[in-house]
């Protein structure tokens, strides 16, 4: 799995984001669309797609895309 993929498939859930304001450095919590039902949708996708459950407590550590994957690719490989 590479980076700009999972990106992607993050990206993806800021449904009314423009994509471009997404990047894996910045925190996506701030971002005007982000919001609960955003936070689900994210977590889902990574179960789905990745087969990685990430706790409520740990993913509300998580800020941005980067450090998303980095804990995916931890919990998988």
């Amino acid at each position: 799995m590479d980076l700009s993929k999972f990106k992607r498939n993050i990206t993806d859930q800021f449904l009314e984001e423009d994509q471009n304001k997404v990047t894996v450095d910045g925190d996506f919590r701030l971002l005007e669309t982000y919001d609960s039902l955003t936070g689900m949708s994210i977590l889902t996708i990574i179960e789905d797609e990745y087969n990685v459950v990430i706790p409520i407590n740990e993913y509300r550590e998580l800020n941005t895309i980067k450090e998303l994957y980095d804990y995916v690719m931890d919990k998988k490989y």
